[in-house]
């Protein structure tokens, strides 16, 4: 059994879609109830673990927002995940803004 938790910046319960295994298949689904800062959740779908070690949030990069990840240990990046010393620029402004990834979930073993 695997656990996994919010990291510590979030302060709302929050949800999301994930892949999980049903009928020994792989599926999209949205959590069945939201994930609530501070609860230890465990289980043994090695898919749901992979989904929720790969989840992201992007937001628009604030020197803020940067301090507050590296102050809580929250894993981030400004860039694409393949080549992370690029930033990657939004498109729809013509590249004038930055976003800043960072992760969602903490797996424990």
């Amino acid at each position: 059994m695997k656990k996994y938790s919010l990291y510590d910046v979030f302060t709302e319960p929050i949800t999301f879609d994930v892949w999980v295994t049903a009928n020994g298949r792989g599926r999209l689904v949205k959590l069945e109830e939201p994930l609530e800062p501070g609860k230890v959740y465990e289980t043994d779908d090695e898919r749901l673990i992979g989904s929720l070690e790969s989840k992201e949030i992007k937001r628009i990069y604030t020197n803020e927002l940067e301090q507050l990840l590296k102050k809580s240990g929250v894993p981030y990046h400004l860039g694409n995940p393949k080549n992370p010393t690029q930033p990657k620029k939004c498109s729809s402004c013509s590249g004038r803004r930055i976003h800043i990834f960072y992760k969602v979930v903490r797996v424990y073993e």
